[in-house]
Order: C-alpha cells, then sequence, then structure tokens
C-alpha cells in the first residue's frame, strides 16, 4: 500500500535546508525533488492545461493583464478557447494559476523554515529563503515580468498579490533580519532598508539582464550563471551587513602619519 502524504513528508530529512530541496550540491546539477515539495497547486493533468499556462505567462508578461485575452492566450497555446474556459473559467483565473505556480516553490521553502526543527542558524535560513526567491527568476522568468507590470498600476490583482505572497515573504524575510541583528550577526541598519537591497539586487538582475547578455556575449538568464550570480551577490550583500567588532583606538605614540611607517617625533617645548 503507498504511504500517505503524511507519512512521506514525515521521513524527509529535518534540516530546512533538505526539506526546501536546496541542500548542498553543485550549481545546475539536477536533483529529485522531495515527495513533499511537489506541486501545491492544483497538478497540471493535461497537455492542453500545461500549454494554456505556458501561454498565458507569455502573453501576460509581454502584454500586461489588459493587454492579453483568453482568445490570444488559447492560440498561443494552440487549443480552442472553451479549453481555457474549462481549466481556469477567467482571464483573472489563468492569471492567477501563473502566478501560484511561479510562487509554489518560495511558499514551500517558507513553510518548511517556520516549523524547521534542525535549529539552523537565522543567517542560514535568511539565505535559505532568498534563494527561494531567486529561484522563481530561474525557473518562472515571466511571473516577475508580470508582477512588475501589475505594479505600474493600481488593482484588485496586485491586492491579491501583495496580500497573499508579497506581504508574507517581506515578513519573514524582515523577521529573518531582525534576528540576525538581534543575535549580533548583523550591524543595526533598517530592516526594510536591507529588505529592498536584498531583494532589488536579486530581481534587477533578471529585469536588465539583456544588456550584460550583449556586452560579455555570455547566456547571463542560464540557471547555472543565474545561481552563481545569486550566491556572490548575496555573500557581498550579506558580508557588508555583518556586525565587526570596532578596533580599539591607538593609544598615545602609536599613532603614525599617513604614509609613513615611523611615529611622528615631538617637537620640543619652547
Amino acid at each position: 500500500m503507498p504511504s500517505s502524504p503524511a507519512a512521506t513528508y514525515k521521513k524527509a530529512p529535518p534540516s530546512a535546508k533538505h526539506r526546501a530541496g536546496l541542500g548542498d550540491r553543485p550549481i545546475g546539477q539536477a536533483h529529485k525533488r522531495p515527495p513533499h515539495l511537489r506541486p501545491a497547486v492544483e497538478p497540471v493533468e493535461s497537455t492542453g492545461k500545461r500549454r494554456l499556462l505556458d501561454a498565458a505567462a507569455i502573453e501576460f508578461s509581454e502584454r500586461g493583464f489588459e493587454g492579453a485575452s483568453v482568445l490570444s492566450i488559447a492560440r498561443r497555446a494552440g487549443v480552442k478557447q472553451p479549453l481555457l474556459n474549462y481549466h481556469f473559467r477567467t482571464k483573472e483565473g489563468v492569471w492567477r494559476a501563473v502566478i501560484e505556480e511561479g510562487y509554489q516553490a518560495t511558499v514551500l521553502v517558507q513553510q518548511a523554515l517556520d516549523d524547521d526543527p534542525s535549529g539552523a542558524s537565522p543567517l542560514e535560513r535568511l539565505k535559505l529563503l532568498l534563494r527561494s526567491f531567486a529561484l522563481i527568476n530561474v525557473h518562472r522568468p515571466s511571473v516577475h515580468a508580470i508582477m512588475q507590470k501589475e505594479m505600474m498600476f493600481e488593482s484588485s490583482r496586485l491586492d491579491w498579490l501583495v496580500d497573499t505572497y508579497m506581504a508574507p515573504f517581506n515578513r519573514r524575510l524582515g523577521a529573518l533580519i531582525e534576528e540576525c541583528m538581534a543575535q549580533g550577526i548583523f550591524r543595526r541598519i533598517p530592516v526594510e532598508h536591507a529588505s529592498v537591497m536584498l531583494t532589488g539586487v536579486l530581481v534587477s538582475y533578471f529585469i536588465a539582464c539583456e544588456l550584460p547578455e550583449r556586452m560579455y556575449g555570455r547566456r547571463l538568464k542560464a540557471a547555472n550563471a543565474a545561481l552563481a550570480y545569486f550566491d556572490n551577490a548575496v555573500d557581498a550583500l550579506l558580508g557588508g551587513m555583518l556586525a565587526r567588532p570596532r578596533s580599539a583606538p591607538a593609544r598615545q605614540g602609536e599613532r603614525v602619519r599617513a604614509g609613513s611607517s615611523r611615529p611622528p617625533t615631538s617637537r620640543p617645548r619652547g
């Protein structure tokens, strides 16, 4: 008899890193996704539905919600429009399905970190959360393109995005940054500054990738190149946020002039 989902979950490795599917492995190396990390959203059980989701991601990222239509999505997918209505009901239904599929890995990582029995440090958990955020860009670059368009104007869709995904992610991110500062890992800086710096640097790589690809002649959007950038960017940013002990002030007689290895001579008092 096949094991239940709950039983499968209990057998998963206890650390957040392995439960999140982000364990130590060479960048770009293929790995099997743990059973509990299989899609949280409804499985794409038909090629027609899969093609509709892929087509919708392109249409929404290129034209925005208002510019795309159920007819253009169906045509790009090579299916009849009633099939879209059958699977998603409305244009907003397929739009939400695209976003949900893009965010599912990040949501699973957040759930694993919230229920982490491994005692991982807040810095390690912060890195895992940021990596899950970067993976959206690696595996679903259209999702952030869609979000960029939605953030230009107020709408009920933007409200749904913020309430469902962006606000919960930023609460966890801010809490981990606060925890790092409370434990003396990071120096004290405004949490919102740290949050915007970290997420902004990760997103900007994918938004402005076309220009450096042309300049350097390399495929920077490839998964291995993108994850290498992620590792370097996070190391640089977090390294700059680390708390460092203040150096003790130089004592009298130990100060030296700039550019000289000899201490200054004292002038006789006249």
